[in-house]
């Protein structure tokens, strides 16, 4: 599960590099809850130009990524509790709503160990996801010029996401540390 406004910030670009590099078993699926931010709602078509251009495939030969888009926010709960992670590969985050969300719902966290989530995303109940050493600069114009921010290490990301996919048990446990911790 990975929810996000669509924006650069939310690096939802390494997101799929990784779901592509990651998964090889079509029973995985891949849920993008997202909303649109400085940008039209067009997400399907945003992600086949992007896989197609970036991945060089179609979007049907990777594993399964479903849309979700309006989804009401009483619905989220049941949403987050019915996840086996949250994705949040995020160079940089203020607190992470999202991911106190599913935390509190029992779902473990992959999330980039910089800033907001370091305060609480920890190895017991989360995957702490390596970024590089030093800061990137975003832009020069738009909503975040000047802003620096945190790269996510995409070889660690997709070995993060085989983990969780791969180790239910060790996965569950930090399911239930993270709902504790919140």
């Amino acid at each position: 599960l990975a929810v996000f406004k669509w924006e650069k910030r939310k690096a939802w670009d390494v997101l799929l590099r990784a779901w592509h590099r990651a998964c090889s078993d079509d029973a995985a699926v891949l849920v993008l809850v997202t909303s649109a931010y400085h940008s039209d709602s067009a997400f399907r078509d945003k992600l086949e130009v992007f896989v197609r251009e970036n991945l060089d495939v179609g979007l049907d030969d990777l594993c399964p990524v479903r849309i979700v888009s309006g989804l009401p926010q009483r619905d989220l709960e049941a949403l987050y509790r019915a996840a086996d992670v949250l994705l949040a590969p995020s160079p940089g985050e203020g607190w992470g709503r999202p991911h106190v969300e599913a935390m509190a719902s029992g779902t473990p966290i992959i999330a980039t160990n910089w800033s907001g989530p370091t305060a609480y995303v920890t190895e017991l109940n989360g995957y702490p996801l390596k970024a590089r050493d030093d800061l990137v600069l975003v832009g020069d114009d738009g909503p975040f010029k000047d802003h620096r921010w945190a790269e996510p290490d995409l070889d660690h990301f997709v070995q993060l996401i085989k983990q969780a996919i791969d180790d239910p048990d060790d996965r569950a446990q930090r399911g239930q540390r993270a709902r504790r911790d919140m």
